[in-house]
């Protein structure tokens, strides 16, 4: 065979090679641009700006002589294998580090940009970004698509952009370990673009690593579980082991749901919170439940009566004589004094207190807790149980569905079991001096999967049957679409709950928070706007009609809350 012939052989077979390349990007193309059409709801899960979650930047070598950490994408299962690399902090050779960029962004107030550094000794080395999610998760098994990713790159950028999402195995432990990873690789070529391309990395696409180097040895490898993803890592690998340096921008990280919602948009507020202090001394009841009245509201809850004997000596009803206290206020009695007038309703909180560090698998603090109370519920029972304006109890003692990784645990049997003894016994007890409902409203901070919280609500009414009613604070006015979604994260956890309630007959009802605030992104306390509200009403409206609203302080004549609500009810008509 001459040389010609040989060479022209060559050329085929490249040009096939690129033909067969090109065929498989359109292909990939349209698939993806397939499951872009199916898009329904979306999470921003990340906006890399100053909002942002913070990120913990690193780097893995190849080991001196040691294979690369590639995937296993077939064949049996197997002892479960150790990656051969040095992970942790940057190196001299092997770095990432990062900047905001507001001049340059998709959405928010800046995007991010990387720059990092190879060093080419060989194939496998990476750089990466990682986000461990805390007691406010993401559960991407809710309609699963995919997560969408903004990237914008540099033509000489080396490295693969490729999507890691980080698995435990067990999450009911405190602090759940990485047990497995997943990955999924660009094949867009997205890193060498130089203008902004959105990146579509498909749940179905990502193949099993190997364990982390911390994982048991004898770890069981499993699928990909959508809803044990406790983290993920955006990496840079260096898959030639050429060495060199880039940088590239993000912005917009989503997760993409198919789930399209029934919002009802003719939901209405049925109650409204209130939370009462000294400065409520000279309040006009008369003016502030006629104002409720103007839209629709009649019924109140009063969050408690009395403050916390560590930090508020103050009874809020004049008939007082619990003996830690040294202020006396005829608050609550004005207040029925008016409801009557008026013919409203109002739902009582006896005493407030906090969990601090109770040991909550231990009953000492409880029955602490539960001799507080009844001393308060004998007395409002004998001071405003004969009103026709008192409706109900409400246990104001919160507590919420999140792990000690934050605040208690009450996930593990032992701790549900006590949880469930002290409501027990304070809504028999109150229903003992005013046989009334008994309402609970504990927050959502989403600390394990919707389809798990939902379980845990099964196990806890299963042993408080005097409980009647659930108002779940769903926490959406505590801070952005990052910490909890309207669209997807309350149409998974209000689904799963519900099922809890319906089948131990708790009535299920959502209390919306009408301001916004979010410590943990640095984002002030204050009122939310209608546009921000009205979601949240008409997404709790699609599941009940026992709305209520935390509260008057944030939601009244003159606020943005109150004014756009009054709007909305006067359109939709009695």
């Amino acid at each position: 065979m001459n040389k010609g012939y040989r060479l022209f052989l060559i050329l085929v077979a490249l040009a096939a090679s690129m033909v067969l390349g090109l065929q498989s990007r359109a292909q990939d193309s349209d698939r993806k641009a397939e499951l872009l059409s199916q898009v329904g709801e979306v999470k921003l899960i990340d906006p890399f700006d100053v909002h942002s979650w913070p990120l913990t930047l690193g780097a893995e070598r190849p080991e001196s002589g040691s294979a690369s950490n590639t995937s296993q994408t077939s064949g049996p299962a197997r002892e479960n294998p150790k990656p051969a690399t040095t992970p942790g902090s940057n190196t001299s050779q092997t770095s990432i580090s990062k900047r905001a960029d507001e001049s340059d962004k998709l959405e928010g107030s800046a995007s991010t940009v990387f720059s990092y550094n190879f060093e080419g000794a060989s194939t496998g080395e990476l750089v990466y970004i990682l986000r461990r999610f805390g007691n406010w998760r993401c559960d991407f098994s809710f309609h699963p698509l995919g997560i969408s990713l903004w990237v914008k790159g540099a033509k000489d950028n080396p490295g693969e952009l490729r999507l890691t999402l980080l698995q435990a195995n067990d999450l009911s432990v405190v602090k759940p370990q990485v047990s497995q990873m997943f990955t999924c690789t660009d094949t867009s070529g997205a890193i060498r673009c130089d203008g902004w391309t959105r990146v579509i990395f498909p749940f179905s696409d990502f193949e099993p690593m190997v364990a982390p180097t911390n994982a048991p040895a004898d770890a069981e490898l499993r699928p990909l579980d959508l809803s044990s993803v406790i983290g993920y890592r955006i990496e840079l690998v260096n898959s030639t082991a050429v060495s060199g340096a880039g940088e590239f921008r993000l912005d917009k990280m989503e997760q993409l749901t198919s789930f399209r919602p029934q919002w009802n948009k003719n939901a209405k507020f049925s109650s409204l919170f209130i939370q009462i202090g000294p400065t409520y001394a000279d309040a006009d009841w008369d003016k502030i439940f006629s104002a409720g009245k103007r839209v629709g509201i009649t019924t109140w809850f009063l969050q408690y009566c009395v403050g916390h004997k560590k930090f508020e000596h103050c009874a809020y009803y004049k008939n007082c004589s619990l003996p830690w206290i040294t202020e006396r206020y005829d608050i609550v009695d004005k207040m029925f004094e008016a409801a009557e007038r008026l013919s409203c309703k109002i739902v009582v909180g006896p005493y407030f207190q906090y969990w601090g560090d109770t040991d909550i698998t231990q009953r000492t603090r409880y029955a602490e807790m539960l001799t507080n109370n009844k001393l308060v519920i004998d007395e409002l029972a004998a001071n405003f149980g004969s009103s026709p304006a008192f409706a109900g109890w409400y246990i104001a003692d919160e507590f919420h569905d999140g792990s000690a990784r934050v605040n208690a645990n009450w996930y593990p049997q032992a701790a549900t079991e006590q949880l469930a003894w002290y409501l027990e016994e304070n809504a028999s007890y109150m229903k003992s001096k005013v046989n009334a409902p008994v309402c609970i409203a504990p927050a959502l901070w989403k600390g394990h999967p919707a389809r798990m919280t939902g379980e845990w609500f099964g196990r806890l009414f299963s042993l408080t049957p005097s409980i009647d009613e659930l108002y779940l604070q769903d926490c959406c006015g505590r801070g952005p679409d990052t910490v909890m979604s309207v669209g997807v994260d309350l149409a998974n956890y209000y689904t799963e709950i519900k099922k809890a309630c319906d089948a131990n007959g708790v009535a299920f009802g959502v209390d919306i928070e009408s301001f916004f605030r979010c410590s943990m992104l640095k984002m002030p306390r204050r009122q939310k706007t209608w546009k921000e509200l009205a979601p949240q009403l008409w997404m709790a409206g699609a599941f009940t009609d026992k709305i209520t609203n935390f509260s008057w302080a944030t939601f009244k004549p003159g606020y943005y809350t109150y004014e756009g609500y009054k709007k909305y009810f006067d359109q939709l008509g009695e």
